[in-house]
């Protein structure tokens, strides 16, 4: 009784997995194509591509780095002193000396 129990349960997987192989052909070939010549012109992605484009991305730019100039000075020690937003983490990520 095992062994027909087992036999029956691995021709059902043989035959979901073949069936699964050939239900996932796509209907056309897939060729390649430049992503210029990529446009989404549907109600899902577009919205979102659009959001990115006009707020998120520049918004990642805008926030990416502050840059600070000061006038040369000569001196022996130095303290920086940062105000930051209230959970906001800051740094000093480069520091040049001449």
């Amino acid at each position: 009784m095992k062994h027909k129990l087992s036999a029956i349960i691995l021709l059902m997987v043989t035959g979901i997995f073949s069936l699964a192989s050939t239900t996932n052909k796509p209907a056309q070939p897939i060729k390649q194509v430049p992503f210029t010549q990529v446009h989404f012109t549907d109600n899902f992605w577009a919205p979102h591509i659009e959001i990115n484009r006009t707020v998120s991305i520049p918004s990642a730019f805008k926030d990416c780095y502050n840059t600070l100039y000061f006038t040369p000075v000569k001196t022996t020690g130095l303290k920086i002193v940062a105000k930051l937003q209230k959970n906001v983490s800051g740094g000093v990520l480069e520091w040049k000396v001449n």
